[in-house]
């Protein structure tokens, strides 16, 4: 069916654990994720009229550079 947008949604999420590093100290702890995690998804899809990103639940702008850099690398691996 010409001119209608494919019905396909790529999604992948993420969940890493917290690190706490006191660099002067040498000291580094890794959170327990069942307590405290940051869970990121990225969705995908060529029926979107934009590129979206959530961070724990909420999405957040593509337009801050980190938030480019992310994009850009799962753009990179899926080879959109």
């Amino acid at each position: 069916m010409d001119g209608e947008p494919e019905k396909w949604i790529l999604m992948v999420t993420a969940r890493t654990p917290t690190n706490i590093a006191l660099i002067s100290g040498n000291i580094s702890v890794t959170l327990d994720p069942n307590h405290l995690c940051t869970t990121t998804t990225v969705s995908a899809s060529p029926s979107f009229d934009r590129d979206r990103m959530w961070l724990s639940g909420e999405e957040i702008s593509l337009e801050g550079v980190d938030s480019k850099v992310v994009w850009e690398k799962f753009v990179r691996v899926h080879k959109m």
